[in-house]
């Protein structure tokens, strides 16, 4: 049986964010010219906002997406980091 971890890393390297990019490091170099380690809060948050529907979230004018970005913005400045040690 796998650990949520495990699930949600094989989910973000399977994941389709846009039409023919899959997974959560061709996100990263698609939207941001960047590695997905290098991704900043903000635009992880975008990232993430995009799912579970990232072809119907991709119009950043959706009053939806924009609630969905704002939550997870403000989940990630009040929830501490945890370290991966």
């Amino acid at each position: 049986m796998w650990l949520k971890k495990r699930i949600l890393e094989v989910y973000l390297n399977v994941v389709e964010f846009s039409k023919g990019i899959y997974g959560i490091e061709s996100a990263a170099h698609y939207y941001y010219k960047t590695t997905a380690k290098q991704l900043n809060s903000a635009q992880s948050s975008h990232l993430a906002a995009l799912l579970p529907n990232p072809i119907y979230y991709q119009n950043t004018q959706n009053k939806q997406f924009k609630r969905r970005k704002n939550r997870i913005n403000k989940e990630i400045r009040i929830t501490p980091l945890k370290s991966s040690q």
